[in-house]
């Protein structure tokens, strides 16, 4: 594990864990406030969702008129989950006061994506706040698709009451029992205000209908403060994910679900050339 404290923020990363957090506390109203606290009960705690997020449809994709095939490893459901990189070990390449940078290079040597890259996340601590910088560099010869995604629980009970939920104005994907896009979507009005997520049963993907160079989502903690979840010009959907009273996903992605079956948001990185994300967290 690697540790980093700033200004009352303290965060630990597993770079064995495909450089995820474990931890990230704040320091609010003179209490230590931990408001992601991995507790291994939820699947894909914190990680980093390369080179796609969320679902890919029998784990089978097109490109260049090739045909590729991800294992399944959605419970229950035949889709491949997430990409590949969220349990792979990342280098520490760089720790200052209050950063530290991970690696991980991927050859290419998987049959089911056969581009390699190198994969850079840069955590940066400010208090309260938490940045992240993402840079992907194709190091392949030919051009690579791909999407990103990352994949945050939020402790749900930290007060006594209920958690609130507010986003921005959104359109739904509507999906099919197996939770891949059927090609429609209905403009989303829930959450436009503060409203209770106690008892609701979340598990939705979301299309921003502006995009801003800083697109948030916020989640309030009555008597506490308030969480903002933000994503740069690079995400334009979030997932919401509730599994339980505990905890609460809420995702940035770059790319819609099944992206490498509906382009809906695939990002085609040329030979030798790097694309940079950023996308953070901030209590007040």
């Amino acid at each position: 594990m690697e540790q980093l404290s700033f200004e009352g923020s303290k965060l630990i990363i597993n770079p064995q864990n495909g450089a995820s957090i474990t931890k990230w506390t704040c320091f609010k109203a003179r209490e230590e406030v931990t408001l992601i606290n991995n507790r291994d009960f939820n699947l894909f705690e914190s990680s980093l969702l390369f080179p796609f997020p969320n679902r890919l449809a029998s784990g089978k994709y097109n490109y260049e008129g090739m045909s590729f095939h991800f294992d399944e490893n959605d419970p229950g459901k035949p889709n491949a989950l997430h990409g590949f990189i969220y349990n792979v070990a990342f280098d520490l390449v760089e720790k200052l006061d209050n950063s530290i940078r991970f690696r991980h290079e991927y050859d290419g040597t998987l049959e089911a994506y056969p581009f390699p890259f190198t994969f850079e996340v840069n955590y940066i601590l400010k208090k309260n706040e938490l940045e992240i910088q993402v840079d992907i560099q194709n190091t392949g010869s030919q051009t690579m698709p791909c999407g990103f995604g990352w994949h945050p629980y939020f402790d749900l009970e930290l007060t006594n009451e209920p958690c609130r939920l507010k986003m921005p104005k959104t359109s739904l994907i509507e999906v099919n029992e197996n939770l891949i896009p059927t090609g429609a979507e209905s403009h989303n009005r829930d959450f436009q205000d503060f409203t209770s997520v106690f008892a609701k049963e979340l598990d939705s993907c979301y299309r921003l209908e502006k995009i801003e160079d800083r697109n948030s989502v916020f989640l309030n903690y009555p008597q506490l403060g308030t969480l903002e979840i933000w994503q740069d010009h690079n995400f334009p959907f979030v997932q919401v994910y509730k599994p339980d009273e505990r905890a609460m996903a809420i995702e940035p992605m770059s790319c819609g679900i099944d992206a490498f079956n509906t382009q809906q948001g695939i990002k085609k990185i040329a030979a030798e050339q790097s694309w940079s994300l950023k996308m953070g967290l901030k209590l007040f």
